[in-house]
């Protein structure tokens, strides 16, 4: 069963304890957090605050990053970026880095490219920066263990894939923005979102802090990266799935009746809880950006990022190819998030990650999106059975499905799939 709920508010916690999505058998152990353990120290009396003081002093000893994000220039599509780090210990340098592509679409995007006027320095005095290859730049740390980086991104790149700003908001995509410091990348961080005054609300699935700017917590890299953030005046409208909190937050004016959206997808996602009896997310979030045309969808931890057409929910054949992206992207919270090939995470961020099962991650998938539509009455058997056929027809038109198989359109992925050509058709078939 779930219930609907219609909210508006300026910062969302969407995520109380975040996992880090390992392969099977692996185990994450949140008691590895340095604010979970602040969290767990007892301060019965008064006297025992000295306890709190001393915890607060060695946290630099484990590392300690945060992200401060401003958008001053946003007028021209820049997000700034302060990155503070902390327990720099007997090292000469620090190297840092930006990931050359994002989980889930497997392609090279060199998100380095959009960086400008990064700049390195201590409490003290400026620090030398030198670029070592496309991605990479190395502090001179010149016995400093507290620096800051500070940088801007370009992002005026409107997909689900990468980051997009203006003057009306934000929609932020982790491996485009965020620079790490080479080896701490499972550290846990911080966000500092500094929104501009005429934005309304801050959304992500980063579970909040607290502050007057929004602050978020990850527990590492790895989820920082897979945790969108969206920003200015959308709408969140808040559902529950057998009692689990989810929502929508929808950035673009739309033909959506949020009332029949919200009970449709809950009916999709209740589906989806019964297949595998069991919800591996305390809360989910599904990000909308309504444009002039269709895009796409790609899958996180906690949530998923939608771009589509702003008339995608009418007529009825548009609504439903919606619903299947809903449903294909919310079942990869399960498949390809939680259950995955071992290549994919923790993530190499700098070079191809390779796995001859995305026909695993991805037709798997593929396989339920519509029967989820089916098995939800939100389509007839005629109808499931025509986008069945469609699918057959489809493929069986291309000629590369006897030339390729579905293990090597999985490896090849990141230099076929995502870079098709004309001769793609003959010589290659979809994962």
């Amino acid at each position: 069963m779930f219930t609907i709920h219609e909210t508006d508010y300026s910062h969302s916690r969407q995520s109380k304890s975040p996992e880090t999505g390992n392969a099977i058998g692996v185990s994450p152990d949140p008691s590895s957090s340095i604010l979970g353990m602040i969290s767990r120290v007892a301060l019965p009396h008064r006297g025992h605050w000295w306890l709190l003081c001393i915890v607060l002093q060695v946290m630099p000893l484990f590392g300690r990053i945060t992200y401060t994000l401003s958008f001053e220039d946003r007028f021209e599509h820049y997000v700034t970026v302060e990155l503070e780090v902390d327990g720099l210990r007997g090292k000469s340098y620090q190297d840092f880095k930006m990931a050359v592509w994002t989980p889930g679409s497997y392609v090279i995007r060199d998100y380095a490219r959009n960086v400008v006027e990064l700049s390195a320095k201590s409490t003290l005095k400026d620090l030398s920066v030198s670029k070592l290859d496309k991605n990479t730049w190395r502090v001179n740390l010149d016995g400093q263990r507290r620096i800051f980086i500070h940088y801007k991104v370009y992002a005026f790149e409107p997909t689900h894939r990468t980051s997009y700003v203006d003057d009306d908001g934000a929609m932020l995509n982790g491996a485009s923005v965020y620079i790490y410091p080479d080896g701490m990348e499972g550290q846990e961080c911080l966000v500092v979102v500094n929104k501009p005054r005429p934005w309304d609300n801050v959304t992500s699935s980063l579970p909040w802090v607290g502050g007057r700017s929004p602050v978020f917590r990850a527990a590492n890299y790895d989820i920082l990266v897979d945790s969108p953030i969206m920003m200015g005046d959308h709408t969140v409208f808040d559902f529950e799935v057998g009692g689990v909190p989810h929502r929508y937050c929808i950035e673009g004016e739309g033909n959506y009746d949020s009332q029949r959206l919200l009970t449709d997808t809950g009916s999709i996602i209740e589906q989806i809880h019964n297949i595998f009896g069991s919800v591996p997310y305390e809360d989910y979030t599904i990000f909308v950006q309504l444009r002039g045309e269709r895009g796409g969808g790609l899958e996180h931890l906690n949530s998923t990022h939608l771009v589509t057409s702003r008339w995608t929910f009418s007529p009825a054949a548009a609504y439903t190819r919606f619903l299947t992206l809903v449903a294909h992207e919310v079942f990869h919270a399960y498949n390809g998030k939680r259950l995955r090939p071992v290549p994919l995470g923790p993530f190499d961020y700098e070079r191809e990650n390779y796995t001859e099962l995305l026909w695993i991650v991805e037709g798997l998938t593929s396989y339920y999106d519509q029967l989820l539509l089916r098995r939800a009455e939100l389509i007839s058997a005629e109808n499931y059975l025509d986008l069945i056929a469609a699918d057959i027809q489809r493929v069986e038109a291309e000629p590369g499905r006897l030339t390729q198989t579905l293990q090597e359109a999985s490896f090849d992925a990141w230099i076929k799939y995502y870079q098709p050509d004309e001769n793609s058709p003959n010589t290659t078939i979809s994962y």
